[in-house]
């Protein structure tokens, strides 16, 4: 067992449950941004060529969706109906978002270096949750943990089926109200600064990080 792995795994041992985020913690996407993702799809829905300017117009529908929505969560659904209120005929909406969730599916992979934790939380008789604050259904996210060998998990927590993020803290609320555990009693395990280590901290639950690739040329997509 490597060092990383054996160091996880001893943390598991104060806690009866543990979460883990999915994306960059649980499995990977095979680009270096998610946002490549929709260059992809727009070049093959569109034509060569026309995946930059796809990718642009669902960054800007996802930022106007969440405008009106209560605590800014939103599903894929909600995305590509303010693509089509920005423009895109419905029919074009609807093959664009089929092959999104296609490439979601076919370009993820796992994340070895967190595959033994997983493993070996369930193997310690741990109640394992999954947790993402993520605008694709749930079952298309269950899909692609299942892809990956993500198995006997207790429970996928979804931000947009809840309405409320891991970012906030509220996600984590739901998972200790709905299986009635204590703050002392949960890990978290995650990448993200904001949603997963201070997410947890809003939450009064401990959490671990997780180390995320091209973590620097991400924050400065975001700047």
């Amino acid at each position: 067992m490597r060092l990383k792995t054996f160091l996880y795994t001893l943390c598991l041992r104060r806690y009866r449950a543990v979460s883990f985020d999915i994306f960059d913690t649980l499995l990977e996407r095979d680009v270096d941004r998610p946002v490549d993702v929709f260059l992809r799809v727009g070049d093959i829905v569109l034509g060569a060529g026309k995946g930059e300017q796809f990718q642009a117009d669902r960054i800007a529908a996802e930022k106007a969706a969440r405008v009106p929505a209560p605590n800014g969560e939103v599903t894929l659904d909600d995305i590509y109906e303010a693509l089509i209120a920005a423009g895109y005929d419905r029919e074009t909406a609807e093959e664009l978002k089929t092959e999104e969730v296609r490439s979601e599916l076919n370009g993820c992979f796992v994340k070895a270096s967190m595959k033994p934790v997983f493993d070996a939380a369930l193997k310690r008789g741990k109640t394992v949750f999954l947790i993402s604050d993520m605008y694709l259904p749930p079952e298309v996210i269950s899909g692609m943990a299942a892809r990956c060998g993500y198995e006997g998990y207790e429970k996928l927590f979804v931000s947009n089926e809840y309405g409320v993020s891991k970012r906030s803290g509220k996600l984590f609320d739901e998972v200790l109200k709905e299986y009635d555990l204590s703050k002392k009693d949960l890990l978290h395990i995650g990448d993200s600064i904001g949603a997963d280590l201070l997410g947890a901290r809003k939450a009064g639950i401990a959490a671990l990080p997780v180390a995320r690739k091209n973590r620097l040329g991400r924050l400065l997509d975001r700047s």
